[in-house]
């Protein structure tokens, strides 16, 4: 792979990775295992012998070869949950239901369900769109600052807002808010955010980034709570309209590559 592919393309994974999931090697064992079995990539027209746990590999395209003997690998898993309120994003929980234990048969019993994850968490009593993956670089990309994915949320207030206080606060998002310390998260400023509102106790937030209980916290520091916190956006890929609260939906590698219009900057 090119240097391009490797900044560019949020699929690819360290080889480390690949091998642990398959279930040749833990990534601590690595060394020891490229010393004692020859790996080779193919990617496109491209072979290439691998000996260091950094190689990148898409799992979905490229083709790994252990001592010549081709790796069948399992596709990953895209999936679109429509989280309802009340639901934990966790595998566990003693008091609520839990996301990974709200999916569907088809994907628990899949092979890669132990190592299927969620790229953006949401707090117990938010709503909406949770994506899950099972390929950590993309779930990487989804949730690390350098990307600027745009977050956006449906928000309901408390406290309806008339037009010259929707104003004020529509400048406070721009500009940044200062957010005090809480138990879980430190003090920080937030980045510029775009904010609208639909209704005078009714907005849509734009963020990119996600701290701690950030969008609640943004409108805590202008004396406003809110009380329905909706996720409908992340990126390009939005909540698809007509899946339930409770219920997910499956994409391919493809779909979401064409949803994300990754390009180089």
């Amino acid at each position: 792979m090119n240097n391009d592919q490797q900044i560019f393309n949020p699929f690819t994974e360290p080889v480390d990775h690949i091998l642990e999931r398959a279930g040749f090697c833990s990534n601590r064992a690595f060394k020891a295992f490229a010393k004692n079995h020859q790996i080779e990539i193919i990617s496109g027209e491209t072979r290439q012998s691998v000996n260091h746990r950094a190689a990148l590999f898409d799992n979905d395209s490229d083709t790994l070869l252990i001592d010549g003997a081709k790796i069948e690998l399992p596709a990953h898993l895209y999936i679109i949950f429509n989280k309802p309120v009340g639901a934990v994003c966790s595998r566990t929980s003693d008091s609520h239901p839990t996301v990974f234990g709200l999916l569907p048969p088809p994907v628990k019993n899949n092979a890669l369900f132990k190592h299927l994850h969620i790229a953006g968490r949401l707090d117990e009593q938010s709503r909406g769109l949770v994506f899950l993956t099972t390929n950590g670089a993309l779930s990487n990309f989804f949730i690390s600052p350098q990307s600027h994915l745009p977050k956006q949320y449906k928000v309901v207030l408390q406290n309806a807002c008339a037009p010259a206080a929707q104003n004020e606060y529509i400048k406070h998002f721009c500009a940044g808010i200062n957010l005090a310390a809480q138990k879980k998260a430190p003090a920080f400023t937030t980045k510029p955010a775009k904010l609208e509102f639909d209704a005078p106790d009714q907005c849509t937030v734009t963020i990119t980034e996600g701290k701690f209980h950030q969008v609640r916290r943004m409108f805590e520091a202008l004396n406003n709570t809110v009380i329905d916190l909706q996720r409908t956006r992340i990126g390009n890929i939005s909540l698809p309209p007509n899946l339930p609260q409770g219920e997910c939906a499956l994409f391919t590698r493809e779909e979401i590559n064409n949803l994300l219009q990754i390009k180089e900057n």
